[in-house]
């Protein structure tokens, strides 16, 4: 009997496609295959309970100072993408061509202009060219 049958594998996966919201995550999950290789499973098993570890942090009441919201960029409609237009929004390393998907968000001009300039702080005098 194959294992994809004794653990109902498709049943499984039609489970879980009922809380798949996104074109891209419908894509993922359609490539999802059973496997039997241990360190594939372990890894696959750490990266899963990152994932638990960011959304219950997400879900617990915080101030807007900390909050982390998650949503598709793609869906011009959601949360995540209108917030991610927003003049207080910005991204980090994005002129080096990373393409990060994770938006900062900061009411602090100087917060988005560090990030504009990459982190680098203005260049000031240093004491040796002062004195």
């Amino acid at each position: 009997m194959w294992m994809a049958e004794v653990l109902e594998f498709e049943a499984l996966r039609a489970l879980v496609g009922h809380y798949v919201r996104s074109a891209l995550g419908r894509d993922e999950l359609a490539r999802v295959a059973p496997s039997s290789d241990r360190a594939f499973i372990e890894s696959a098993l750490a990266e899963t309970a990152e994932g638990l570890g960011y959304l219950r942090a997400a879900a617990q009441p915080q101030s807007k100072i900390t909050r982390i919201t998650f949503g598709d960029l793609a869906d011009s409609g959601s949360t995540v993408a209108r917030e991610s237009r927003e003049p207080q929004s910005f991204r980090l390393l994005h002129k080096l061509g990373t393409e990060p998907k994770v938006y900062y968000r900061s009411e602090l001009a100087w917060v988005r202009e560090l990030a504009e300039r990459g982190g680098a702080a203005p260049k000031t005098a240093s004491r040796e060219e002062k004195s």
